[in-house]
């Protein structure tokens, strides 16, 4: 008792101690990176030694150790988004490794396990390949007998629903790593140097607990039917899906941005997160299977064509009066160009971006640079964008009608937007140097958190392969959307 209570209060103690040096650090501006997150790889191995060092359990003082940094860091830790990229990274690597590891000793030990067991003529085979099969079902129904009785009584779920949740639930507790973990803890030899008794058989029980479950669950769970999908009722077209599906890893994008929003880099989130709700408002107003559906894109597509007719005839009006020059046309000219292109031929626009980025980096690669924007370039240019974009709303509102009105406001608000960020001086060149570099790192992480969701998506059976793949093609574009705009401006 001395032991198990002494070794969870060693390990909570040192733990926040850890925490608090680590807070300390970065109060007083020690931001590293690199060492932040040795200490985070360090403390586990500290926090145990200290544990031993006074002879309490240094495997449970890591587990408190552990369980108070998770809340800690939860309460009151400020991670650097560049920070807990690093940190999930790197413990990713090392819980893989760690679990790899353990296989590997696993597969070293069996050959010798075994032959002690099969050799062994104190055992009867057949009877330890029993005991297999005892454990592995009492596993299995205690853990079904727990999930049935708590679902019962929190839940009050139909019994139907119950029985198949607790089954799938039951027949998912795969033993793995910790068991053999558990079991590799034994001690080679008892404190008056003799062999610690049927060590061999312990290991080998474990080993086949883990592959019993291991098989039952991969032959037994795809059996199970499942319930069915919106998809298998025919509730909803894939298209509708494919719909819902972006909807869904968009929101994921955007929360996973908010929640990484800090003071110092506000500014360049809610400029991400402008350009996704612009985004997730086009796709709403898109991919119905309906009638109206299919009307309502219609419609937003010939207002946006308008609008950019619009645009060009600003910039005309502009250029014959003398207020530009041919070469903030030409740039002018190709922004609209693209999004003509976009809303008319999807396929031409990515063939023509996919020769546009080859060039650009082809001219990188041989050492070339294009030539810089001056600051009156600049100011023109974005003065000229937002004439534009004050005329295209002009232009449309003029229009509007009752039958119209869905997709007016849609488009309507794209250019309001758009002339809000070339208010605030967040478009473009105008933008600092490092308002840039938040922008593009905070585009990547949202990028990357699509892509997680994309594979939670497919691995929960909500969505297809082919569904899964059309969505990463659809993340794929917009990234290179994101840094061929990025790169023009």
């Amino acid at each position: 008792l001395l032991i198990a209570l002494g070794g969870l209060l060693c390990g909570a103690a040192a733990a926040f101690l850890i925490i608090r040096f680590r807070v300390f650090l970065r109060r007083y501006g020690i931001e590293d990176i690199t060492m932040h997150m040795l200490l985070q790889i360090l403390t586990p191995f500290a926090i145990y030694l200290i544990a031993e060092e006074i002879h309490v359990s240094g495997v449970l003082a890591v587990v408190a150790g552990g369980i108070v940094h998770a809340i800690e860091r939860d309460r009151s830790e400020s991670l650097t988004m560049k920070l807990q990229f690093v940190s999930a990274s790197t413990w990713s690597v090392i819980l893989f490794i760690l679990n790899g590891l353990v296989f590997v000793i696993l597969g070293l030990q069996i050959p010798s396990v075994l032959a002690a067991i099969f050799k062994d003529k104190a055992f009867n085979n057949v009877q330890v390949m029993g005991y297999i099969v005892v454990i592995s079902l009492t596993l299995i129904v205690l853990r079904f007998l727990w999930v049935y009785l708590f679902s019962a009584l929190v839940n009050r779920e139909q019994n139907g629903r119950r029985f198949k949740a607790a089954l799938l639930t039951s027949l998912s507790g795969v033993r793995g790593a910790i068991t053999l973990a558990g079991a590799f803890s034994i001690p080679l030899f008892l404190d008056d140097g003799t062999l610690f008794p049927e060590r061999s058989l312990i290991i080998f029980l474990s080993a086949g607990v883990i592959l019993f479950t291991l098989i039952v669950a991969s032959f037994i769970l795809p059996l199970i039917p499942m319930e069915k999908t919106p998809q298998q009722k025919g509730q909803q077209s894939q298209e509708e899906r494919l719909k819902q599906a972006k909807i869904q890893i968009m929101n994921a994008a955007v929360s996973a941005i908010k929640e990484s929003m800090q003071e110092d880099n506000k500014a360049a989130a809610m400029t991400v997160i402008t350009d996704y709700r612009r985004q997730l408002l086009h796709i709403r107003s898109e991919g119905s299977s309906t009638k109206e559906g299919a009307e309502v894109r219609a419609m937003t597509k010939r207002l946006h064509l308008y609008a950019l007719a619009a645009e060009r005839q600003t910039v005309k009006r502009l250029f014959e009066q003398g207020e530009i020059y041919p070469g903030a046309v030409r740039r002018v000219q190709f922004m609209l160009n693209q999004t003509e292109l976009m809303l008319t031929n999807r396929v031409k626009y990515a063939a023509v971006l996919t020769v546009v980025v080859a060039r650009k980096l082809i001219v990188k690669l041989m050492g070339h640079t294009k030539e810089a924007l001056t600051d009156e370039d600049i100011r023109t240019l974005t003065e000229v964008k937002k004439q534009a974009a004050e005329a295209a709303v002009a232009a449309v509102e003029e229009i509007t009608d009752k039958n119209n009105k869905s997709a007016a406001l849609a488009v309507i608000s794209h250019y309001h937007e758009m002339i809000e960020r070339l208010n605030s001086g967040m478009h473009g060149r105008k933008k600092t140097h490092q308002s840039a570099l938040d922008v593009k790192g905070i585009h990547i992480m949202a990028i990357q958190t699509e892509r997680d969701e994309i594979q939670s998506l497919y691995e929960k059976g909500e969505i297809t392969h082919g569904m899964a793949n059309k969505l990463r093609m659809f993340s794929n574009f917009r990234e290179a959307s994101f840094f061929e705009e990025e790169e023009f401006a």
